[in-house]
């Protein structure tokens, strides 16, 4: 018969070169892939037998085959395969799995013909020597010793045995002591016989080497291998999981390994692509969830993983995590790591992971595919295994098509679908020296943990009102606020938490601003520069915000990249590292700018007012800080104070923009949901002090002019008579207001002189100032008592209210354009609890005070009689202490 007479060949395009299968007349597949990358070629003979199909009394015996066909055949000794394949400049190995043995030769390709040789020799004519079978199994007796002393490899066997119930996946795939100390020859050679047929092996060939070729030498070492149609094992099915399974061990070893596991379909399953996609969002790198949130964040766990095992038969989705008890942290029990575990792992049912991570990590899925075809061994792997698991190599392009439609919809689908509880296998191996952990509490985890994120699931078709509003209190996370305006196709959103000036100390003063500033300067994921690139890549604008009584991140960006934007927001926020080289990069900056500000005598002069004014509460600090608590503030300050801020319970998300609600309501679930987020109290805060009597304080200066604050106790923010009091004050200020007619136009004392209201939380001035020449002090500081007593003598008029009104109103609405400043709004008001809507009520509001309303304000708070006045002056002009007494 003439070679290849009768081979049916078929040709697959698999790039950048051809793939070419058939099937020999004894039943033995081919797969050929020339490529002339290096002189190198990679010969496999896959044999379709794993322990999967092993009978209870053969169990392990797929796994001796792997180390005994190497052992001498009739015309080659023991040893020798190996030295002919070494001198060669090659190496020969073999691996076994539940669903297939593998044996590989990769050498030059010169010496092709030589691991066909080799390789067939092997296979088809391996003697099993009764002398070196008994010493090869006391081989793998020592490998079952050292995986028993291995705990990750015991703890992941446990896990299997109590997943499978009745697939034999449940069993190990090199068998147990006592199986393999029964072996003999007959039931070696009786498996051999069984299995190694042709028509359930495939050989492959990958590397640099002519097709005729090939095809010549795969016919002459493998033509004649004669053998019987395979009868494939008919293995038991899997049935279906109902309920919570676990498994509690324990052992002298150190740290727990607790493995979770949810059972999957086959690796040809359409879902697998998702389920690829959703183990690399949940727990593949420093990116991961599981990461970010149980190692990083809580500080649960030493490490921890996910990964989809997806073999011929229905397999495992994983989670893994390896810890060690802390007696001093509750937390670190293992009941509850299960539970945080699974909160974080069930949680991606019910919210889908934005569009960055599914390309995150289809990237990831993709380079594997890509940097494992760097090598021809890895290529005929490659090659070899979807022949195998799939029944068509060429299965890998489905599988990257169905790979490249993956969306964050299907990631959520699957886990729906797939991470269930009942769905849900669960093995501890904890130490013995821990107290032990009844498998009771491990279910009550697991179910506890279940009903958590079915309790805090978001209703995920909020609708906005008439003005695009939504406003949703998501569960162990921040309270968000949105507003639909598809007008133009940008967003802007605020991360906003109670903070800034008023939480700083005398000796933290000025550490919101350099946090502010640092922010950005780079996380776990990004560094600075890659950070910086990154957002202006996409035209957007991210930094920190830090305020009299609030911290908080903005960024705002086009609605095409919202999810990568998203992504970056979440990241700065939830992993800024604040690294030292930029810490102290910013405080010597701040220094600068501290000392900078000594240069303007109106920011003196305001210093020098508030600390008067406000005493010891904070509000009294420069906003930058002092030389002191600058030169003493240290970088990990700020991480303490940063991880306290960002506290997920305590914060409030405003976007504004053209956004889709529900999809932003993902988001902010995937990112900011923290359960058992520990509160944080908030700071004890020294009152204002009170004043009955005016104050007068001075500082000189060498400077030419003088500068004059004059200033009120006035109403906290939010409340009615803060509206009443912005109406006086525009009455007071601007170009046709009194102070401006009467002191600047009428008197000539200054250029400029306003007033100015310093609302806050816990203390609240209202300021009249004026910059003057020094010989004016007295005149304009008695002109700003003179209007001070004629408003309460002579309170507004209807028409200069009216004015003050439409001004007012006119301001803000014309402030309300940008999404940026709607969005810093909205969530200021929200997380004041004056809620989101209360600017979009401010017209109305104005509208309805009357005169009585300022007249009321005027008598209560602007009292002359209480009034504060802060003048900074030229260090020869002498000040009159008695200059309030008049």
């Amino acid at each position: 018969m003439q070679a290849f007479a009768s081979f049916s060949v078929t040709i697959f395009r698999s790039s950048p070169v051809e793939l070419t299968r058939y099937t020999l007349d004894n039943g033995l597949t081919v797969l050929l892939q020339p490529t002339a990358t290096a002189p190198v070629v990679a010969c496999n003979v896959w044999v379709g037998v794993g322990s999967a199909d092993e009978e209870p009394f053969e169990a392990g015996l797929a796994h001796v085959h792997e180390h005994m066909l190497f052992k001498g055949t009739e015309r080659r000794g023991v040893g020798e395969l190996a030295r002919e394949i070494e001198s060669a400049g090659g190496h020969i190995n073999a691996f076994t799995s539940f669903d297939q043995t593998c044996y590989y030769v990769v050498m030059s390709s010169r010496f092709m013909e030589t691991g066909l040789d080799i390789l067939s020799d092997a296979i088809r004519n391996s003697s099993f020597d009764a002398e070196e079978l008994e010493r090869e199994l006391e081989v793998i007796q020592e490998e079952i010793k050292r995986g028993e002393d291995n705990p990750s490899r015991v703890a992941t066997q446990q896990l299997f045995e109590t997943a499978y119930t009745t697939h034999p996946y449940r069993l190990p795939v090199i068998g147990t002591s006592e199986s393999v100390d029964s072996f003999d020859r007959d039931a070696v050679h009786a498996f051999f016989k069984k299995h190694y047929v042709p028509s359930n092996m495939a050989v492959v060939l990958a590397g640099d080497f002519e097709l005729d070729e090939a095809k010549a030498l795969v016919e002459r070492y493998f033509g004649d291998f004669k053998g019987p149609d395979y009868n494939a094992v008919v293995r038991p099915s899997e049935p279906d999981q109902s309920g919570v399974r676990v498994s509690a061990r324990q052992r002298d070893i150190q740290q727990n390994h607790l493995r979770v596991a949810f059972h999957i379909p086959e690796a040809a399953h359409e879902d697998i692509p998702a389920l690829d996609v959703l183990s690399i969002i949940l727990g593949y790198g420093d990116a991961a969830h599981l990461y970010r949130v149980i190692e990083r964040e809580e500080e649960l766990v030493n490490a921890i993983y996910a990964s989809a095992y997806s073999p011929r038969e229905a397999g495992l989705f994983f989670v893994g995590a390896d810890f060690q008890l802390d007696t001093d942290r509750d937390e670190t029990a293992p009941a509850h790591v299960l539970k945080r575990v699974l909160e974080e792992t069930y949680r991606f049912g019910e919210v889908a992971p934005n569009q960055v991570d599914v390309e995150r990590a289809r990237t990831l899925l993709e380079s594997q595919a890509i940097y494992g075809k760097q090598t021809i061994e890895g290529l005929a792997m490659k090659i070899g295994h979807y022949q195998m698991v799939a029944g068509d190599p060429a299965f890998e392009q489905l599988y990257y098509q169905r790979l490249r439609q993956v969306t964050p919809a299907d990631v959520q689908r699957v886990a729906k679908t797939y991470l269930r509880l009942e769905n849900t296998s669960v093995a501890l191996l904890s130490p013995s020296s821990e107290p032990e952990v009844s498998d009771a509490s491990l279910v009550k985890s697991a179910e506890d943990a279940h009903a958590r994120v079915q309790r805090d699931i978001v209703d995920a078709d909020a609708t906005a009102d008439d003005e695009g509003f939504v406003r949703v209190e998501i569960p162990d996370g921040p309270t968000l606020i949105v507003q639909v305006d598809r007008s133009v196709e940008t967003f802007s959103m605020r991360a906003l938490t109670l903070g800034g000036l008023r939480y700083e100390t005398p000796e933290s003063a000025g550490l919101n601003q350099i946090l502010a500033e640092l922010l950005t300067e780079g996380t776990e994921e990004r560094s600075s520069l890659a950070l910086a690139r990154e957002v202006e890549s996409m035209a957007a604008s991210i930094g920190g915000l830090a305020g009299r009584n609030s911290f908080g991140l903005g960024m705002t960006g086009l609605t095409r990249f919202f999810d990568r934007c998203f992504d970056i927001f979440a990241d700065v926020l939830n992993g800024a590292t604040l690294p030292e080289e930029e810490f102290e990069r910013v405080r010597k900056l701040q220094l600068q700018k501290l000392r900078a500000r000594q240069d303007q005598p109106g920011a003196v002069n305001y210093e020098l007012f508030a600390r008067t004014f406000f005493g010891d509460h904070p509000y009294a600090y420069p906003i930058l800080g002092t030389e002191e608590s600058l030169s003493s503030l240290t970088a990990q300050q700020l991480r303490d104070y940063l991880a306290e801020r960002r506290n997920p319970g305590q914060l409030v998300i405003s976007v504004v923009g053209d956004v889709d609600i529900d999809h932003t309501v993902a988001l902010v679930e995937r990112y900011f949901v923290r359960p058992h987020s520990p509160s944080v109290k908030m700071p004890a805060i020294a009152p204002a002090p009170t004043f009955e009597r005016p104050t007068l304080v001075t500082l000189p200066l060498d400077k030419e002019q003088a500068h004059i604050i004059a200033g009120f106790p006035a109403p906290l923010l939010g409340t009615p008579e803060a509206d009443a009091l912005e109406l006086i004050d525009a009455v007071l200020s601007g170009q046709g207001g009194r102070l401006f007619y009467e002191l600047r136009d009428r008197q000539s004392l200054a250029y400029s002189v306003f007033a100015s209201p310093i609302v806050g939380l816990d203390a609240s001035a209202f300021t009249v100032r004026i910059g003057t020449s020094p010989e004016k002090i007295e005149q304009a500081v008695l002109g700003i008592r003179e209007q001070i007593e004629r408003l309460r003598s002579e309170p507004p008029t209807d028409e200069e209210i009216a004015r003050a009104k439409r001004y007012l109103i006119g301001n803000h609405d014309i402030g309300l354009q940008r999404n940026s400043a709607r969005a810093m709004t909205f969530g200021l008001d929200e997380l004041y609890r004056m809620g989101y809507r209360r600017s979009l009520d401010y017209g109305d509001r104005l509208s309805a005070l009357s005169a009585d309303d300022l007249y009321r304000v005027i008598e209560t708070y602007l009292d002359p009689q209480k009034m504060v006045v802060a003048i900074t002056h030229p260090s020869e002009t002498k000040i009159n202490p008695d200059l309030l007494k008049g």
